[in-house]
């Protein structure tokens, strides 16, 4: 029910630690080059990405590929930004993109 964030998706390598105590709070974020590309053109900083991977709004959806998964959270002034990452390795960033909210 909570949307969960890439840090909680990872699975399977720490046995000990609570969610609550992270070793490594500061996500260990990479960019593709095609990501860092696209994300300089488009004017989307590293920032950004990180927000929106840290505090996503609603759940994950599947990306365009079957190996990317897709998370949005807002920029503010009625703009969202999608993050597309690896589906096995969810702090690769694939590509990122504006979407405009239609309300």
């Amino acid at each position: 029910a909570f949307g969960l964030s890439p840090m909680a998706m990872k699975s399977g390598h720490s046995h000990s630690e609570s969610p609550q105590h992270c070793r490594n709070c500061e996500m260990a974020v990479r960019y593709t080059k095609h990501a860092e590309e696209q994300m300089a053109s488009r004017q989307i900083t590293k920032e950004q990405v990180e927000l929106v991977l840290r505090r996503p709004i609603g759940d994950p959806e599947p990306g365009n590929r079957p190996d990317t998964i897709v998370f949005r959270g807002l920029l503010g002034g009625g703009r969202a930004l999608k993050v597309v990452v690896d589906a096995v390795d969810t702090e690769l960033v694939v590509t990122a993109f504006r979407e405009e909210m239609n309300r």
